[in-house]
Protein backbone atom coordinates (compact mmCIF):
# COMPACT_ATOMS: atom_id res chain seq x y z
CA UNK A 1 0.00 0.00 0.00
CA UNK A 2 2.54 2.80 0.48
CA UNK A 3 4.72 1.74 -2.47
CA UNK A 4 1.29 2.03 -4.41
CA UNK A 5 -0.23 4.78 -3.20
CA UNK A 6 1.84 6.48 -0.51
CA UNK A 7 1.46 6.81 3.46
CA UNK A 8 -1.21 8.67 3.24
CA UNK A 9 -2.48 6.11 1.92
CA UNK A 10 -3.52 4.57 5.20
CA UNK A 11 -6.01 7.75 6.04
CA UNK A 12 -8.01 7.62 3.13
CA UNK A 13 -11.68 6.93 3.70
CA UNK A 14 -11.38 8.77 7.79
CA UNK A 15 -12.85 11.77 7.00
CA UNK A 16 -16.81 10.54 6.45
CA UNK A 17 -16.50 8.64 9.53
CA UNK A 18 -14.90 11.70 11.67
CA UNK A 19 -17.41 13.86 10.12
CA UNK A 20 -20.10 11.60 11.53
CA UNK A 21 -18.47 10.92 14.66
CA UNK A 22 -17.97 14.81 15.83
CA UNK A 23 -21.76 15.61 15.90
CA UNK A 24 -22.17 12.78 18.35
CA UNK A 25 -19.88 13.55 20.67
CA UNK A 26 -20.13 17.40 20.56
CA UNK A 27 -23.93 16.08 21.38
CA UNK A 28 -22.75 14.12 24.10
CA UNK A 29 -20.21 16.65 25.83
CA UNK A 30 -22.91 19.26 25.62
CA UNK A 31 -25.60 17.97 26.95
CA UNK A 32 -23.46 16.35 29.46
CA UNK A 33 -22.83 19.57 30.73
CA UNK A 34 -26.40 20.76 30.64
CA UNK A 35 -27.78 17.82 33.13
CA UNK A 36 -24.85 18.42 35.16
CA UNK A 37 -25.70 22.33 35.69
CA UNK A 38 -29.25 21.55 36.22
CA UNK A 39 -28.12 19.17 38.81
CA UNK A 40 -25.39 20.99 41.11
CA UNK A 41 -27.27 24.14 41.38
CA UNK A 42 -24.85 26.26 43.62
CA UNK A 43 -23.82 22.58 45.26
CA UNK A 44 -20.57 20.34 44.63
CA UNK A 45 -20.74 17.56 41.87
CA UNK A 46 -21.31 14.27 43.74
CA UNK A 47 -20.60 10.58 42.07
CA UNK A 48 -24.49 10.31 41.83
CA UNK A 49 -24.82 13.69 39.65
CA UNK A 50 -22.22 12.67 37.49
CA UNK A 51 -23.77 8.98 36.86
CA UNK A 52 -27.38 10.83 36.37
CA UNK A 53 -25.49 13.62 33.87
CA UNK A 54 -23.75 10.57 32.17
CA UNK A 55 -27.23 8.13 31.24
CA UNK A 56 -28.95 11.69 30.72
CA UNK A 57 -26.32 12.60 27.71
CA UNK A 58 -26.39 9.01 26.69
CA UNK A 59 -30.03 8.77 25.78
CA UNK A 60 -30.08 12.31 24.59
CA UNK A 61 -27.57 11.61 22.19
CA UNK A 62 -28.98 8.18 21.34
CA UNK A 63 -32.62 9.80 20.61
CA UNK A 64 -30.97 12.53 18.25
CA UNK A 65 -28.52 10.25 16.15
CA UNK A 66 -30.52 7.09 15.89
CA UNK A 67 -32.19 8.18 12.96
CA UNK A 68 -29.12 9.72 11.37
CA UNK A 69 -27.56 5.98 11.86
CA UNK A 70 -30.62 4.41 10.58
CA UNK A 71 -30.62 5.89 7.75
CA UNK A 72 -26.76 5.31 6.59
CA UNK A 73 -27.61 1.83 7.74
CA UNK A 74 -30.22 1.74 5.51
CA UNK A 75 -27.92 3.33 2.28
CA UNK A 76 -25.19 0.54 3.12
CA UNK A 77 -27.11 -2.47 3.29
CA UNK A 78 -29.50 -0.48 -0.68
CA UNK A 79 -25.52 -0.46 -1.74
CA UNK A 80 -24.53 -3.78 -0.71
CA UNK A 81 -27.37 -5.30 -2.33
CA UNK A 82 -27.34 -3.50 -5.30
CA UNK A 83 -23.70 -4.86 -5.85
CA UNK A 84 -24.46 -8.53 -5.61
Amino acid sequence: MIRNEGPLSFYKGVLPPLMAETPKRATKFFTFEQYKSLLTRNRDATAMTYIIAGTGSGITEGIMITPFERVKISLQSLRSHIRD
